[in-house]
Formats: structure tokens, sequence, C-alpha cells
């Protein structure tokens, strides 16, 4: 379904039409329970949050003006639902409710690897260019393991720039929509995500060798 889909399925359901709401329900219901799980730390909570930000679509269908996509529009509502659970789940004020203060504040990637982040020409790039690895490596279930486990333990949201970028397929700026993240903090986050999650396939590529 393209952002068009989604725009006509969203004007449908508030209509009534409610097969045409279940297919927005379809295409994104998966990715949303994984990103509120980023956010309240539980899968099962995770699922009630995706439940009420539904409910909370559906109920406020008519305010979508077209401001942004349809879908940047159902995660900010999801991503905001997320926030206020984690609230009512604990009495103390959690970092990771934010969506970027967690991370931000996060150690910078190694010196020995990248240019500073001041470097008047390259910030924050590779200080030389890593040893590409093959099809043959990336595919084998030990390889997909290895990035999946990496993904599971990054910070909050390292996390969840990291899902919607590389595993869901989305554009930066549709990241920043949805997260209400600057392009400089987008950035950053999924730069520091990808290399943690490349040092831990390059151990296990290492780690293979006889």
């Amino acid at each position: 379904m393209s952002s068009n889909g989604d725009s006509r399925a969203l004007a449908a359901a508030r209509e009534g039409q409610e097969a045409d709401f279940l297919l927005l329900v379809d295409r994104y219901h998966r990715s949303m329970v994984q990103l509120a799980e980023t956010v309240v730390h539980s899968r099962a909570i995770g699922e009630e949050v995706a439940r009420e930000a539904w409910t909370e679509v559906l109920s406020s269908s008519t305010t979508h003006q077209g401001g942004c996509s349809v879908k940047c529009w159902i995660f900010r509502i999801l991503i905001g639902r997320a926030r206020v659970r984690a609230g009512q789940e604990t009495s103390l004020v959690s970092s990771s409710t934010s969506p970027a203060k967690h991370d931000t504040a996060a150690e910078s990637p190694s010196a020995e690897t990248f240019f500073d982040d001041a470097h008047a020409i390259w910030p924050g790039c590779w200080l030389q260019s890593p040893r590409p690895w093959t099809d043959q490596q990336l595919e084998t279930a030990d390889a997909r393991q290895q990035a999946l486990e990496a993904l599971r333990i990054l910070p909050p949201a390292q996390r969840r720039v990291m899902m919607l970028r590389d595993v869901e397929g989305w554009t930066s700026a549709e990241v920043c929509e949805a997260t209400q993240l600057s392009a400089v903090e987008e950035r950053g986050l999924l730069h520091r995500a990808r290399t943690t999650v490349r040092a831990r396939l390059a151990a296990h590529f290492r780690s293979g060798i006889k």
C-alpha cells in the first residue's frame, strides 16, 4: 500500500468502512508493537499500547489534515501513547521515554575508527572504509541472529531509529517526522546504532576465522 493508499484507507475508515481500516492495521501493527516495546520494555504492554493507538487513530481520523503522511501520523500517536504508558508504569522519571536524550548522551564511537564529530570535512565518518562482507557471510542464520541480538540490546532511541530506517525502510525525513527528532539527532542515533551492530558482526566473523 502506497502513501496515497494509506490516505484513501484512512478516508474510507472515516466513513465506517472497516475493511479499509483493517488494511492499515495489517500493514503497520507488527511494527507498531515492536516500536512501542522500545519505550515500555514489555511485549505485552507494547501490544496494549498499539491497540490503544489504533483506537485513537480511528477516533481522531478527521484531525489528519495531510501535514504529514498517514504512516508518520499513526506512529507519532503510537509513540505518544507509549510514553504516557511508560510514565504510568513507573514512579521513576525514565530518560528512555524521551526520544533523544537517552541516546544523544551516549558514548560516541571510537576515535580510532571515526573522524571526530568536529572534523571540518568528514565529521563522524570512517577513518578508513571498512572491508565489505560477502552476501554469503551476511545471509547465514548465525549472522542474522547476531545482528538481531545487537539490535535488541541497543539503547531505546537508537533501536527505534535503526528499526525504522534499516528494518522498515523509512527515509530519514519520515523518521524525524514520526519521532520528532531533528535531522542531526536522527543521523547521530543511526550512526551509533549501525556502528554497534557492525562491531558485533565483525567480532562474530573474526571468531569464525580459523
